[in-house]
């Protein structure tokens, strides 16, 4: 699955629609929690209940027969229908060949009779073996977790009952041992007694499966965008928001995707919103546009992580030196000489302050400074004169008074927010501007 950093400005635009945050609990289990630690919902950790008392069934088994072949209730089941069916064909054999005018209704209606017969017997052929093929590939799909847990909770009620592997009293065993008898119904159709209604097999839907290839292709795409270094333009944007209103168009990827990827993506409060609007059009189409909003706005934070990733990564080399007035704009309003930094084809060069022209009074040699562009968190986009004399300053000061540099350090750390892991975080450059404050506030620099 794709990397959660590359979807944490998807996280900052879901707590602007509901703040799932406030969900986050203690004592849950991790049935009920994604790996993000907010509530799954009640859709999800069903459907996985499922799932796993699939699982446990199928295990329990000694041999495939216990699973494939017909229970006795089913067999006796379609013994008696064939024997009726039979029956009626041989009765309305008998009449027809007593009657001489085949043109007539009442010949007519025994042959209906005796083709209705028929048709049931391959009806019911058709049924049973397609049957026994879709309770394998059932057992197969929950095993290997191809059904999405976004299914409807009654279809997949209906399916685990169909297909024998209900367990309702909670024993851990299948109520009926695997065996899910069926009436046949007219025509030959098989049908299952669920919930105390007859549901015929033909009107059963399918479990729907997850959407592998559009779920993990989209998030799969942020680490693309991310390592290419380069932004995501307006226009990229408007494609990207396109392909998305077509891929969640279909309403089964819209749930696959919200249902199966929450440990991937926040939308465990659109699951929880979908829930209690099961049939509510707006909502769904509200829950679509903000599925789509989350996924631009992740695009567009895994593009800016990947440029500033890349631009931090760019080593500036040395331009030379020039001399600039106070007015000019490329200086920071002191007149004097500079040194010029380069980062790379098509940018900007910077120029860093040397000190006051030679000659003047004042003058300071400062052609031995570099830019430290290893610092964690260093932004190429500072004002890089300004951050790399008070870096100076620091690191002699560090060698001539390391206890008053220590001791100020000591001061202006605690002013940092912390981070999750109760880490104080700060850039260097931010660590240098505090300690440089205090610093002069001290009367260490002057």
């Amino acid at each position: 699955m794709a990397n959660n950093q590359l979807i944490t400005g998807a996280g900052r635009a879901a707590k602007k629609f509901v703040d799932v945050g406030a969900e986050i609990g203690k004592g849950f289990s991790a049935l009920n929690q994604s790996a993000r630690g907010f509530n799954r919902p009640s859709t999800v950790t069903k459907n996985q209940e499922y799932q796993n008392r699939v699982n446990s069934l199928m295990g329990k088994m000694k041999t495939d027969m216990d699973f494939t072949s017909f229970s006795p209730a089913e067999t006796a089941s379609m013994r008696t229908f064939l024997i009726n069916e039979r029956q009626k064909y041989a009765e309305a054999a008998k009449a027809v060949a007593n009657m001489t005018d085949a043109t007539s209704s009442d010949y007519m209606a025994q042959v209906d009779i005796m083709n209705g017969v028929n048709n049931s017997f391959t009806n019911l052929a058709g049924q049973l073996k397609s049957y026994k093929k879709g309770k394998v590939e059932y057992a197969e799909g929950m095993m290997s977790g191809t059904y999405s847990d976004g299914n409807e909770l009654e279809n997949s009620k209906v399916n685990s009952t169909m297909y024998g592997f209900i367990d309702e009293d909670g024993d851990g065993k299948s109520d009926s041992r695997l065996n899910a008898p069926f009436s046949i119904m007219e025509g030959g159709n098989i049908g299952f007694n669920i919930g105390g209604e007859i549901v015929s097999y033909n009107d059963t839907t399918p479990p729907l499966l997850k959407d592998y290839k559009l779920g993990v292709g989209l998030l799969k795409q942020n680490e693309t965008v991310r390592r290419s270094g380069q932004l995501v333009s307006d226009d990229a944007q408007k494609m990207y928001r396109l392909e998305l209103q077509t891929a969640f168009a279909n309403q089964d990827s819209l749930r696959s995707f919200i249902y199966d990827f929450e440990d991937e993506f926040p939308t465990e409060d659109l699951g929880k919103l979908w829930e209690e609007n099961p049939n509510n059009g707006d909502v769904i189409n509200q829950i679509r546009g903000e599925v789509i909003n989350r996924l631009v706005n992740s695009r567009i934070q895994a593009g800016q992580a990947g440029y500033s990733q890349k631009q931090s990564s760019v080593k500036p080399t040395s331009g030379g030196f020039t001399y600039l007035a106070a007015n000019d704009p490329k200086g920071d309003g002191r007149a004097g000489k500079y040194k010029i930094w380069t980062y790379g084809p098509g940018t900007e060069p910077k120029y860093q302050y040397m000190g006051a022209a030679e000659g003047d009074a004042g003058a300071v040699d400062n052609t031995d400074t570099t830019i430290d562009t290893e610092s964690n968190g260093s932004d190429v986009s500072q004002d890089v004169l300004d951050s790399t004399n008070k870096a100076t300053i620091i690191k002699a000061l560090s060698k001539q008074s390391p206890a008053v540099l220590k001791s100020a350090k000591d001061m202006v750390i605690g002013d940092f927010p912390k981070d999750e892991n109760g880490n104080r975080v700060f850039t260097q450059d931010d660590l240098n501007r505090k300690i440089y404050e205090a610093l002069m506030k001290r009367g260490a620099i002057k």
